[in-house]
């Protein structure tokens, strides 16, 4: 079962969805938001899963057990 949801959008990020029904990659605004919204979801997931992993490597780095001293990361924004 499914729920509606009013939701405000802003102008720029209406042009885009409607953009992306009219290049076929969604059917309708609706599939277009819902689908957007599991892909920002997911994402969601696999960053806490990173961040458990980064706590892990900290606590090991703390006790000694490996050397994180010269690893260098570069962040990405999506």
């Amino acid at each position: 079962m499914t729920e509606t949801v009013p939701v405000r959008i802003d102008k720029d990020m209406l042009e885009t969805l409607d953009l992306f029904v009219k290049l076929g990659f969604y059917k309708n605004r609706s599939e277009a938001i819902r689908e957007l919204m599991k892909k920002g979801l997911e994402a969601g997931d696999e960053a806490k899963e990173l961040g458990k992993i980064v706590k892990v490597m900290e606590r090991l780095d703390k006790a000694g057990k490996v050397d994180l001293s010269g690893l260098e990361l570069e962040r990405e924004r999506f």
